[in-house]
């Protein structure tokens, strides 16, 4: 019996439902989703992932400039990042120059290398993401024990005795 309430309802609203709405419905819901996978599905290409990765190891880059005498000991791994990304770079290229639409042979091996790029790629990107993350810590420890450096000395600052006069800090005005 329930059954054929279920039918009831559905037969209902499907005519109470013009075919013009619907359609413009589906397609309202194609853009809106498409849109926001978008970004997503970008990731996936083996280009994409190349610039992203491009993107996060200068931006490690940039932080490693900005702390060069703390961070000596990770400049040599992340120009070897560089010099895979540039590896990267250069077998997305020779996959692109190999690959013919005419020659099916020769989709396969385009796309079982497109998919080796995308691994390395990925890889090398939690690789850099690592470490920059390690990178922080580290100038988060040392910009930490600075402060602490800095607050001991201002507090050794008030004790200190001048010419047996103790020193006293100035009023603020």
């Amino acid at each position: 019996m329930s059954s054929c309430k279920v039918e009831t309802v559905i037969a209902l609203l499907a005519s109470m439902i013009s075919p013009a709405w619907l359609s413009t419905l589906l397609v309202v819901i194609f853009l809106s989703g498409g849109a926001f996978l978008h970004g997503s599905i970008l990731l996936l290409k083996p280009s994409t992932a190349i610039q992203h990765l491009t993107t996060t190891i200068d931006q490690a880059m940039t932080v490693f400039h900005a702390h060069t005498n703390v961070l000596g000991t990770f400049r040599c791994r992340l120009l070897l990042l560089r010099c895979e990304l540039l590896a990267l770079s250069r077998r997305l290229r020779q996959a692109d120059d190999v690959f013919l639409w005419s020659d099916r042979r020769t989709w396969l091996r385009y796309i079982s290398r497109l998919k080796k790029i995308w691994n390395d790629t990925r890889d090398n990107q939690r690789a850099v993401d690592a470490l920059r993350k390690h990178m922080q810590d580290v100038i988060f420890a040392v910009e930490e024990e600075r402060s602490r450096a800095e607050a001991e000395i201002a507090h050794n600052r008030e004790n200190v005795v001048v010419f047996n006069i103790p020193y006293q800090v100035p009023a603020a005005a």
